[in-house]
């Protein structure tokens, strides 16, 4: 008798333990998921954002605009584009990235504009042959990347310059 007794009140401790777990998981998710945390993130990146949008990237993302350009770096204390933009893929995707902008881009799938998801890649040829400079797309004309003069910035690919040297979409997923 005492047996069943001791399994039965483990038994209900387990389940209150686990219960106990799942809420606070369930609470601390509530700050990503929020509809104010979105204009939090369209306030720090300077765009609006569908009601679709990733919430987990935006969040993963957000906090780099401004950070410093580095060159070698990739972290948010200083960053070059590819090492910005494979932190961001590691964190966000769990996928490991070439760690130059021409290595990601030869290893990437192309795509085309209709097919660009939030976190898809944007390659761009500065100068010479081979591709020199990568961003992440975030939603409509925006890109997020990492500028050598400005640091980690949010730009649109209407400006002329991104017109001009453009090369092609790409994605790992």
């Amino acid at each position: 008798m005492n047996l069943n007794r001791f399994l039965i009140l483990a038994v209900l401790f387990t389940l209150g333990f686990v219960s106990c777990r799942s809420h606070r998981t369930l609470d601390t998710s509530k700050e990503n998921t929020a509809p104010d945390a979105l204009s939090k993130y369209e306030k720090q990146l300077g765009i609006s954002l569908p009601a679709s949008a990733n919430r987990e990237y935006f969040a993963a993302i957000a906090p780099w605009v401004g950070a410093p350009y580095k060159y070698g770096g990739n972290l948010i204390t200083g960053a070059d584009c590819s090492g910005f933009v494979s932190t961001i893929y590691s964190n966000v995707f769990h996928i490991q990235l070439e760690r130059t902008s021409d290595s990601i881009y030869k290893k990437s799938r192309k795509i085309t504009k209709k097919e660009l998801r939030e976190g898809d890649l944007l390659f761009f040829t500065i100068e010479g042959k081979k591709v020199s400079h990568v961003g992440m797309h975030l939603t409509g004309e925006y890109f997020i990347h990492a500028s050598t003069k400005r640091g980690v910035v949010v730009s649109s690919m209407t400006e002329p310059y991104y017109i001009k040297t453009f090369t092609a979409y790409g994605t790992y997923r």
